[in-house]
């Protein structure tokens, strides 16, 4: 959750920001890096069709993310607004976002914008948002199945690297989670886990690696 939190602040900042300037052509590129053309070269500015079109994407998707997310927790619709706008609103709503049905398609949809965003926009200096005490605790209470525990935990720090799904249904099996429920998936039963357990039962339940060499 803190990469897409990361990913969805600087599409908010940043990659808006240069976007609309590639969109008419007001950057070059050199060796890879972005530098803008000085006033005083007089380069009639021209119109980039694939910026454009790129950023016609990337406002309909956070624009839909935010209906879906609204209409599935009965939140108030903020009102229409550029990208930004929109990228904000999630932000506020990540853990909202974090608890409906299509989260996960949600996450791959606005990463794979955020990375495609290198290929119109050059990247600026590096900074990094994590998320705080306040958020985590939030994190820690969201009740998920095995997938979106894993693929969430990944994303939370180093030590959660090897996080699977195989990995949270094992840690089910030895009872070392407890499920809150099960649902039915299919002709199958899976179960809902606390991610807060999940975390805390991966650093202190012992990997198959761990005991092999214990």
């Amino acid at each position: 959750m803190s990469l897409l939190i990361d990913r969805l602040d600087q599409i908010a900042g940043w990659v808006c920001t240069e976007l609309e300037t590639v969109i008419t052509n007001q950057v070059t590129y050199t060796d890879k890096t972005l530098s803008r053309i000085s006033t005083d070269d007089e380069v009639p500015l021209s119109f980039n069709d694939h910026a454009s079109d790129f950023a016609y994407d990337l406002l309909g998707t956070l624009r839909n993310w935010t209906n879906y997310v609204a209409n599935e927790r009965a939140l108030p619709w903020p009102g229409d607004g550029r990208a930004p706008h929109f990228a904000r609103w999630l932000i506020r709503h990540a853990y909202d976002l974090a608890r409906t049905e299509q989260a996960r398609l949600a996450y791959d949809q606005i990463i794979s914008l955020y990375d495609a965003a290198f290929k119109i926009v050059d990247r600026p200096p590096t900074r990094t948002r994590t998320i705080n005490d306040e958020q985590l605790a939030e994190a820690r209470k969201l009740e998920l199945n095995a997938k979106t525990c894993a693929d969430m935990a990944r994303t939370m720090g180093a030590e959660y690297s090897n996080l699977t799904k195989r990995r949270v249904l094992h840690l089910v099996a030895v009872a070392a989670v407890v499920p809150l429920r099960h649902v039915k998936a299919g002709r199958w039963e899976s179960p809902i886990l606390r991610l807060g357990d999940v975390l805390d039962a991966h650093l202190t339940w012992p990997t198959a690696d761990e005991r092999s060499t214990a």
